[in-house]
């Protein structure tokens, strides 16, 4: 018999992008949102609702065997909305999922709950210190899960590094509009630090193995991260080199760019979430180890994956406008004037 599988947050990149890789597969799909899903040719139900709508998530989930839960809010949310959603929206999501019996919840957390740990690589075992709103929301919806396996509930936390690839935007869209005309890249700080991304594919190569496997090894937190990467500059410059593009790379002090990039995310103008901007010059890698002894290994390296990224780009740039990026459309506001900047300081 066919899994029946819940996406909850279905209309975001992540949503949607595991709802085109599970189509392949043999599965009943149903997304779940409250706003319209982007048009897709798949083989798939839709349903309109608010995660805060205890009635309507518990309807969504009746007969379900997967809950996928991938919901989120956009980056100048309030801190109110914040909170609500990941403790009130998880408590629905996870009672109404025990209280139909679904076989499996897999909740897709954050590595911001880590906070600046001076310890790397991370483990999952690290302590939860998480140094914004966005980060405390997220370590309370991951308490929530936690109480709901006390009570027999099977809950998969995963906390996937920043996601790259096909279809993904986010901050690597300013990156990819100036490799694409040869401006300046701007890097925070000395550029030498590491940060480790998760390539779209990867990520939904991780959630189709915790569907299968037996629960009773899934039942736990995991993180997820790309096996090959080097510092930033490396990376950056290595996708520069791959598509003969003229850019250079120039360091820049991290505390005014960072201020930049937060106010144009608080007031609208800017869909880049403040715990991506914060890590900008920061080395943040986690351990693998644990999900590897389930058979995952990542496939794609840090630079290939910005490779896919910039090409589909370039692909599809004349639409970006009507492209999810992390929770929404994405803005060309905030990259026009950032380019200006950078383009004046390449002079």
């Amino acid at each position: 018999m066919k899994k029946n599988i819940l996406i909850i947050g279905s209309a975001g990149f992540l949503g949607e992008a595991l709802l085109r890789h599970l189509s392949q597969k043999d599965y009943k799909l149903t997304g779940f949102d409250r706003t319209n899903p982007f048009p897709l040719t798949l083989n798939a139900e839709y349903i309109k609702g608010d995660i805060l709508d205890y009635q309507s998530v518990h309807k969504a989930i009746k007969a379900k065997d997967v809950v996928i839960n991938c919901s989120g809010v956009m980056p100048n949310a309030s801190k109110k909305e914040m909170f609500s959603l990941h403790s009130n929206g998880m408590e629905n999501i996870l009672k109404s999922a025990l209280e139909n019996t679904v076989d499996r919840i897999i909740h897709i957390s954050s590595p911001a709950v880590y906070g600046s740990n001076d310890t790397i690589p991370w483990g999952e075992d690290a302590p939860l210190r998480g140094a914004n709103v966005h980060a405390q929301a997220k370590i309370i919806a991951e308490q929530v899960c936690q109480k709901y396996r006390i009570k027999g509930l099977s809950v998969t936390i995963l906390r996937p590094m920043p996601l790259t690839g096909h279809g993904r935007l986010g901050v690597f869209y300013l990156f990819y509009q100036l490799i694409e005309k040869g401006i300046t890249i701007p890097l925070l700080g000395d550029g030498k630090n590491i940060i480790q991304l998760l390539d779209i594919g990867d990520l939904c190569n991780v959630i189709t193995l915790l569907i299968q496997q037996d629960k009773s090894l899934i039942n736990d937190v995991f993180n997820v991260g790309a096996e090959r990467f080097s510092t930033l500059r490396e990376d950056i410059q290595n996708l520069i080199n791959t598509v003969n593009s003229k850019s250079r790379l120039c360091l820049f002090p991290a505390f005014p760019i960072k201020i930049i990039l937060n106010i144009l995310t608080k007031i609208g103008i800017s869909d880049i979430y403040y715990p991506m901007i914060a890590i900008l010059d920061k080395s943040i890698i986690l351990s693998n180890e644990k999900i590897k002894k389930l058979g995952w290994k990542a496939v794609k390296s840090n630079t290939e994956s910005l490779i896919t990224g910039y090409y589909w780009y370039l692909k599809n740039k004349e639409n970006i406008i009507e492209t999810k990026t992390n929770r929404g459309k994405s803005s060309n506001k905030a990259s026009r004037l950032l380019n200006i900047l950078f383009k004046k300081a390449s002079k």
